[in-house]
């Protein structure tokens, strides 16, 4: 039940919310489990508080818990978008198991933090090792959230030669890429 109302306070974008209730989940005596450390990551990724998400990584850590890949990705996504690159790379390079959520996690941590150079290299690693970005079935690579045009243009020129453009999920994607890089135009 706590992770349930945790996961519906980040739906709602309460995320203090959110930690407030491991508080009382603390307080009730109920250790989280991976699910429940995913939305508490989330939460702490989307209040940007490096701080309270080191605590819980550390906790996670000392409990000996089994990392999947998802509270990975979280841990990824976190430390990205806090900032804490090497953290976030460190991270990602301990991943026994990755997904696509994985890679493009890593590759929106270097571009938030503007290393292009290193997210379009981590991509272009990421066809290489037989990942495609942009496969139809699968809807949870999404550019957009990629912040960089660079990288943008070249999933851009990836989905013309693989002829994704057809896909409504890629083509709204890559609109709202270059709308939110002011460059409309160039779809």
């Amino acid at each position: 039940m706590w992770t349930l109302l945790m996961s519906a306070c980040n739906q709602c974008k309460r995320s203090e919310t959110t930690l407030k209730l491991y508080l009382l989940m603390q307080e009730d005596g109920i250790e989280p489990d991976n699910h429940a450390y995913v939305c508490l990551l989330k939460a702490c990724s989307t209040l940007n508080n490096l701080q309270e998400g080191k605590k819980l990584h550390a906790k996670v850590r000392a409990k000996g818990v089994v990392l999947d890949v998802y509270v990975n990705n979280i841990l990824v996504n976190m430390y990205g978008k806090c900032g804490d690159i090497g953290e976030a790379e460190n991270v990602f390079g301990a991943m026994h198991e990755r997904n696509l959520t994985s890679w493009t996690s890593m590759i929106s941590a270097y571009a938030a933090v503007g290393h292009g150079e290193k997210a379009l290299q981590l991509y272009r690693f990421m066809q290489e090792a037989c990942y495609v970005l942009l496969d139809k079935r699968k809807k949870n690579g999404n550019p957009t959230e990629l912040l960089c045009l660079n990288i943008g243009q070249a999933l851009h020129a990836d989905a013309r030669k693989n002829r994704f453009m057809t896909n409504t999920y890629v083509s709204t994607a890559l609109v709202r890429m270059y709308g939110k890089e002011r460059r409309i135009y160039c779809y």
